[in-house]
């Protein structure tokens, strides 16, 4: 490609990227509140990356037709200034995107990477080439590049490479490709090696009773009010869990009410369902490996304690909840707790997430996550500090709780269950 069609293929993307910038940097995504994204501006959102995607490899497209060295000593010095022009304005596209990523860097970057090939990281780590990096350190002087050594035609490349800031927001921007570089690779291993630890952890009970403490009576007097969409949060004496995750409540599920119920109002296809049963009540949960689908009955064997909470939601809304859940069925469960991945889930994103908002104007859980293991999600325990919170969205059902030293079951107070959040951990320091 001759000199003249580089500079004019330059000046085009410029324009393009000009109207490009700014509708990024005004998309909804990045003014919204975190962890509201909704499913129209996600969606938009792609579609935004995708112009991004032809931009960028427009951009290494002109980079490589501007090769500037022939037979190893001749070179071109008007593609030389082409080159090392495109080379700073690619590393200003990457700069202007980290500025804008600001709070929602963390969403952003597993957003792209979980739905294009082509994400954030795959283009930054094309400039790190050590003939680009070897080009945009040395200062021009030693590269021979001046007006006097270029033609007409580059002089506004030379003008333009004087005011460029991209020298000033380089450390910044490198230090954060390498550290997500690094931190990626890193929790892929931590993610297999945790995977094997907290499934052990998970099936470990410090007790040979085989029987748990629920009782079948306190749940059949719940069943006579209970709603689909119920939230449930439960917590198991004895199990090894209770040393590694520091709350008395360990862990959050959905009440899905009878399978029949289910069929008829929300699933289209069941096919790979069909051994439920339709008179059968069943929550959905994350637990152990994936989110599963489990009858109550088998759920509450496994449990000493158990808090009912409702959202006050209309129907509509709890509808869509139930939809999103049934499509988080059989995902991972997340081992390093990354609340932005929808590749892996812990059993409190699920629930979150399905309660998130659908559009501007929708009802949703708004819940701080909190920093867990080496990620961001919520805990269990946190959840009775909203439900006696002002003006909360979320309100207390029924408390089933449990006297481990007489292995006693029976109904609480809400009061009781307020101060439950305080309890130790420790089975062996219950009452």
């Amino acid at each position: 490609m001759n000199v003249k069609q580089l500079i004019k293929e330059t000046k085009e993307i410029e324009e393009i990227y000009k109207v490009l910038f700014v509708e990024f940097k005004n998309h909804k995504i990045l003014k919204t509140k975190l962890n509201s994204y909704i499913k129209e501006d996600r969606e938009s959102f792609l579609l935004l990356w995708e112009k991004y995607i032809t931009l960028l490899k427009k951009t290494q497209f002109l980079i490589k037709k501007s090769k500037y060295r022939s037979f190893f000593i001749i070179i071109n010095n008007d593609k030389l200034i082409i080159k090392r022009y495109l080379l700073i304005f690619y590393f200003n596209i990457l700069v202007d995107l980290l500025d804008s990523f600001w709070k929602h860097e963390e969403f952003i970057r597993t957003f792209l990477d979980e739905n294009f090939y082509y994400d954030y990281w795959k283009f930054s780590k094309y400039i790190y080439r050590p003939s680009f990096i070897g080009l945009l350190n040395t200062p021009s002087i030693f590269l021979n590049i001046s007006k006097s050594t270029t033609s007409k035609e580059v002089h506004f490349m030379l003008n333009k490479e004087k005011h460029h800031f991209w020298r000033n927001k380089r450390v910044l921007t490198d230090y954060k490709n390498i550290y997500y570089f690094l931190k990626y690779r890193f929790l892929k291993i931590l993610f297999f090696i945790s995977k094997h630890i907290w499934n052990i952890i998970a099936k470990t009970n410090f007790s040979n009773r085989k029987k748990w403490l629920i009782q079948k009576e306190n749940i059949n007097k719940y069943l006579k009010k209970a709603k689909v969409g119920d939230i449930f949060l439960t917590r198991r004496n004895w199990n090894a869990s209770n040393l590694t995750i520091p709350w008395f409540w360990k862990h959050m599920s959905v009440f899905l009410w009878k399978w029949k119920y289910i069929k008829k109002n929300y699933i289209t296809d069941f096919k790979f369902l069909k051994n439920l049963k339709d008179n059968e009540n069943y929550i959905i949960e994350a637990y152990s490996k994936w989110v599963q689908i489990i009858t109550l009955d088998e759920f509450i064997s496994n449990n000493d304690y158990l808090w009912i909470s409702r959202t006050i939601f209309k129907k509509e809304k709890i509808d869509r909840v139930l939809n999103k859940l049934f499509q988080y069925y059989w995902v991972w469960y997340d081992y390093i707790f990354n609340f932005y991945s929808n590749n892996s889930v812990i059993c409190s994103e699920i629930v979150l997430k399905s309660y998130a908002p659908d559009f501007e104007w929708d009802e949703w859980l708004q819940l701080q996550l909190k920093k867990i293991w080496v990620g961001l999600s919520y805990p269990p325990n946190d959840l009775i500090n909203e439900i006696f919170s002002e003006n909360s969205k979320i309100k207390p059902v029924f408390f089933i709780d449990t006297i481990e030293k007489k292995h006693f079951n029976f109904i609480n107070t809400k009061s009781e269950f307020n101060k439950s959040k305080n309890r130790s951990r420790f089975s062996f320091m219950l009452d």
